[in-house]
């Protein structure tokens, strides 16, 4: 039998701060999937290159679709819709699984997606929280709004890196449950994103809001549309139609967010390129697929873990790092900081030659 065009699908939610393993989570769930059905993955970066898709592992039945260049909590929500309307006509999925940036607002997610439009096509599921074991020990993490409201909204708690949890981890986590009791049984240790999807699936799902017609839905801030550029090659392209090679640098969320793009024929130093890496101002997570002499690796660093591992490619080199600015307003210093870091990375190539 074939299936309706448009359906109540289940709808995951994983949120969590940035670096705390929402995508090697995710990796594990897919890897799940039964025979014969179809899911997708809608995934919302902040930057606009887009790396996020180049490390969820490609599979038959799994359709993934990117909303980039902001976030889709606070930002326009046509970008969001429209993907998302796109994603469920195209794939028809059987299930569908949203990871938003890790500086997103999942309420305001949760706001849009209880809207009575949306009713009728998915079902919201149990929302998911991931959070490392470091970060559980960190107070510039657990004190930090946008985590906080993350905590707020979710009714699973998934502590990722479990290999590294120890006795003051424990004594942590008691600590977030005596805060937010709901996660009392609820609260999982998960290494290498490897949790029963039952788990998730039993829950139960979120009750629809009710709520009166917007008057004038699309009469969207100009304000709130998306994050201005203070630096980009080509300012206003969508870098997915871009040739590489081309970088660019915005503010987004009270943060720096910078990019770039390089032909997959350019090979990188490995070693050097990790230590280039580590010199950026103020990063707070650096994610990247890149070609090197040693082959392809990809790229996963916090500033509590720093991970990288062999991959298979993505066809081209793609970089991005999220830094924090001081008052979420860039200082005069900073464009000058990233063109010596550009400038520093470029050193690392070894073919061809940059002029």
């Amino acid at each position: 039998m074939l299936k309706p065009l448009i359906q109540a699908v289940p709808t995951h939610i994983i949120t969590g701060f940035l670096g705390a393993g929402k995508t090697t989570l995710l990796n594990g769930l897919l890897a799940q999937k039964p025979v014969g059905e179809t899911w997708a993955v809608l995934i919302n970066e902040l930057g606009k290159i887009g790396v996020d898709q180049a490390l969820i592992r490609q599979q038959d039945g799994i359709a993934i679709k990117e909303v980039i260049g902001g976030c889709l909590c606070c930002t326009s929500q046509l970008p969001m819709q429209v993907a998302l309307s796109r994603l469920l006509q195209q794939a028809k999925p059987d299930r569908l699984f949203i990871e938003p940036t890790g500086l997103a607002h999942a309420d305001q997610l949760i706001d849009q997606l209880s809207q009575s439009h949306w009713q009728t096509s998915l079902q919201l599921q149990a929302v998911v929280c991931v959070i490392s074991a470091t970060m559980l020990l960190a107070q510039r993490y657990r004190q930090h709004s946008t985590l906080i409201s993350q905590l707020e909204v979710s009714d699973i708690l998934l502590v990722s890196h479990a290999e590294e949890i120890q006795a003051a981890h424990e004594q942590a986590i008691q600590q977030l449950i005596a805060q937010y009791p709901k996660f009392e049984q609820q609260v999982y240790r998960v290494d290498q994103g490897r949790l029963d999807f039952k788990i998730i699936q039993q829950l139960p799902a979120v009750k629809p809001i009710q709520r009166q017609p917007l008057l004038n839905p699309l009469n969207i801030s100009q304000s709130k549309v998306g994050p201005q550029s203070v630096e980009l090659t080509q300012q206003q392209a969508d870098s997915n139609a871009l040739e590489p090679p081309f970088h660019y640098i915005e503010q987004a969320l009270g943060h720096a967010v910078a990019g770039w793009c390089f032909p997959a024929a350019w090979q990188f130093e490995q070693q050097a390129l990790i230590d280039c890496l580590l010199t950026a101002c103020n990063w707070l997570r650096i994610k990247g697929v890149m070609h090197t002499e040693q082959g392809w690796i990809a790229i996963n660093f916090t500033p509590t873990q720093l991970n990288y591992h062999s991959h298979d490619g993505f066809g081209d080199n793609r970089l991005e790092i999220i830094a924090s600015t001081e008052n979420g307003i860039e200082n005069q210093s900073s464009t000058a900081d990233w063109q010596a870091f550009e400038r520093n990375l470029l050193a690392r190539l070894r073919l061809p030659k940059v002029e």
